[in-house]
This record gives C-alpha cells, structure tokens and sequence, in this order.
C-alpha cells in the first residue's frame, strides 16, 4: 500500500484499523459516496415517481438502504497509515 500523503510503503497488515467514528467521517469526506448517493438517489427516485415501478415510500427506503450498505462496504477498506496517520484505503 502506498499513503498519498506521504508516500510512505507498507503492507496491509502493518496498518491499524480505525474506529467506527474515524470510519464514518472518512466517507462522509470522501467525494466519490456523495457521487454514488446522489445517483443512487436520482435512480430510484425516477424508477419510482417518473416511471411508477416502486409504490409510494419505497423508493426512499429501498436508496437509502443501498446508500448504507455501499457506506458500510467501503468502510471496511479503510486503515490509518503507520507514519503518517493518514487514511488510506486498501
């Protein structure tokens, strides 16, 4: 693994995970799951209010639980650099 911050080499096992907190404000920083939730989101909503495919609250639960389990998978990825204390992803 290489830390982009500084540019330090380490295998994943060198690497401590973080805690759930630390986890939870990484993505919500993380530009790319504000990405997939908003097409997530406009998605659902579509097959949902334009298109009539889901009944009505549906759509919500069924982009939300998507959005959470996304979150909760890229979650599991994450490790605190050794020398810098960065967040990487494996």
């Amino acid at each position: 693994m290489d830390c982009r911050k500084c540019k330090a080499t380490f295998e994943p096992g060198d690497a401590s995970g973080l805690t759930q907190w630390q986890a939870s404000v990484a993505i919500l920083k993380d530009w790319k799951m504000w990405a997939l939730a908003f097409v997530i989101t406009l998605t659902v909503c579509f097959l949902g209010e334009g298109v009539g495919l889901l009944p009505g609250g549906w759509g919500a639960g069924i982009g939300g639980g998507l959005i959470g389990l996304i979150g909760v998978y890229r979650m599991r990825g994450l490790r605190k650099c050794p020398k810098c204390g960065a967040t990487v992803r494996i």
